[in-house]
């Protein structure tokens, strides 16, 4: 599979129930190939709509870099600086924010370097507001070697994220793989 291929792939995934920025100024800013965004708020009341208890909020923000080379520590270690600083930008943490997760994939079909390998998996990014009060963000980092058919990412915690990682990213199981 070529980097063009697995791009298309996860873009119409992305499309079914996140919203997908395709807008030049988004995609520069960050200095990405794909922007996904993805919201959910839920609600809980008591005896009617109007007394409403408290409000949940969740987002998740994806961004895309294709590599036209192999992927090294440096490359690596910029984009996490780019994932940092959307953070920043758009988590905005208040009583009714849950949780923001700040997703980052990098993809190449001309490999992946060991020292990338290694600083993606031990890389961690998670920040609690007001002591979780105002929720937490995370970064979620996910490296793809198209032409080995091989997804690496730096989940190791929680084992229903790394099957969402899974079950996102990779498309090769079904090439036959």
């Amino acid at each position: 599979m070529n980097i063009t291929e697995y791009i298309d792939k996860l873009k119409a995934r992305y499309t079914r129930w996140y919203d997908v920025l395709e807008d030049e100024q988004d995609l520069e800013y960050y200095d990405v190939d794909l922007r996904a965004n993805y919201f959910v708020t839920g609600t809980k009341h008591m005896l009617s709509k109007k007394i409403k208890l408290f409000t949940v909020e969740e987002a998740e923000y994806c961004f895309v870099k294709k590599f036209d080379r192999p992927i090294d520590a440096g490359d690596v270690s910029h984009f996490t600086f780019v994932l940092e600083r959307a953070v920043e930008d758009l988590v905005h943490p208040d009583a009714n924010h849950k949780r923001s997760v700040i997703t980052g994939v990098m993809v190449t079909d001309s490999g992946i370097e060991p020292e990338a390998l290694q600083f993606a998996k031990k890389y961690k990014k998670v920040t609690n507001y007001n002591m979780m009060v105002f929720g937490w963000s995370e970064i979620r980092l996910v490296l793809v070697d198209a032409a080995g058919e091989k997804i690496y990412h730096n989940i190791k915690t929680n084992v229903a994220d790394k099957k969402y990682v899974k079950r996102l990213y990779d498309f090769f199981k079904a090439s036959g793989k």
